[in-house]
């Protein structure tokens, strides 16, 4: 079921069910939302890549953010209940926090505290191994700071 909800009313808008997020059923669900009146200002949502796909070709102004919630159990897999390493334990303990944020004050120091953590954390975050006989290489921490641990 995918559902279109006003979180500042908290009234569902639209529902659809279906067997998968597909590009061309949730362009025409934002259509739909537009022909019925409903002013769009924001959507957050799971990060699919068909519906941001749907959302920038329908209503590109519209303000688009990955649902929290997802954001952290994405990290949380990627970097495992206890990493092993130091940055991942220390990436860990950051993105724990992430959802306890309430203002713009305290979005600006959690992003700091990344930003910090990259810093202290950028070579390891990027060391690569090379084959020495093709001279291809790769990156160790494959998807940045998702793989340490």
């Amino acid at each position: 079921m995918i559902l279109y909800r006003d979180n500042t009313i908290k009234f569902t808008q639209l529902y659809r069910f279906s067997d998968g997020e597909r590009y061309e059923e949730l362009k025409e669900d934002l259509e739909n939302l537009l022909i019925l009146g409903v002013q769009i200002e924001s959507i957050t949502c799971d990060g699919n890549r068909a519906l941001i796909k749907a959302i920038r070709k329908v209503c590109p102004q519209v303000t688009l953010q990955r649902c929290v919630i997802h954001v952290q159990r994405m990290c949380r897999i990627w970097l495992s209940s206890n990493p092993k390493s130091i940055p991942g334990q220390e990436l860990r303990k950051i993105v724990s926090t992430l959802h306890l944020i309430q203002s713009k004050q305290e979005l600006s120091f959690w992003l700091l505290e990344l930003a910090n953590w990259d810093t202290r954390h950028h070579q390891f975050v990027n060391e690569k191994t090379v084959n020495p006989i093709t001279g291809k290489y790769w990156y160790k921490h494959k998807r940045s700071c998702t793989e340490i641990g």
